[in-house]
């Protein structure tokens, strides 16, 4: 339900989330190309002023639709504004928009995030969601050690998140340099 109040910031256009089913009833796989048919309809009450009661239609919108498999990627971000060994807060890695021309979306619904940092590096406990994240989306944050490289792992499986691919460096894991870290 949208309230007659409602205020779009100069975007009307609603956006619906969701998946297609693998299979069409029948069974028979769904491939890239393959193209269907689906309908809105809009009934809105309340919006002529001065009479609560009335009801205004807007008929059935019909699209025909080619599915496609989603695609879409993310470039990566770095800032190390301390480079000796030791030092505390030393930079940090992120994900970074990347305008792919041949992405067919861009946003990733609970994306998982891993990091390799540079050896001589930490993971300090140091997370930024970035801006436009609600507070009850955060990762579940986990890091761990591969051939001497610390990897920090992002995980935002379950919490509805949904990453825009479009938007500014975001999601950065902060590092400290460690003491022998050769600069």
């Amino acid at each position: 339900m949208i309230s007659a109040d409602a205020i779009f910031n100069g975007d009307n256009r609603i956006k619906a989330y969701g998946t297609v089913n693998k299979t069409l009833k029948a069974g028979t796989p769904i491939k890239d190309g393959y193209e269907f048919d689906s309908k809105i309809g809009f009934v809105y009450s309340g919006l002529i002023k001065g009479n609560e009661n009335s009801w205004v239609f807007a008929s059935p919108l019909y699209a025909r639709q080619n599915l496609a498999e989603p695609k879409t990627s993310v470039g990566t971000y770095y800032e190390q504004h301390k480079r000796m060994p030791g030092d505390n807060d030393a930079g940090f890695l992120s994900v970074y928009s990347n305008a792919d021309r041949n992405a067919t979306s861009h946003s990733v619904l609970e994306p998982i995030f891993y990091y390799v940092l540079p050896e001589g590096t930490v993971y300090n406990g140091n997370f930024d969601r970035g801006w436009k994240q609600p507070p009850e989306q955060q990762p579940k944050i986990t890091h761990f050690t591969v051939d001497d490289q610390e990897v920090v792992k992002l995980d935002y499986t379950g919490t509805g998140y949904i990453f825009d691919t479009t938007a500014v460096h975001n999601n950065d894991v902060h590092i400290n340099n460690l003491p022998l870290a050769v600069s």
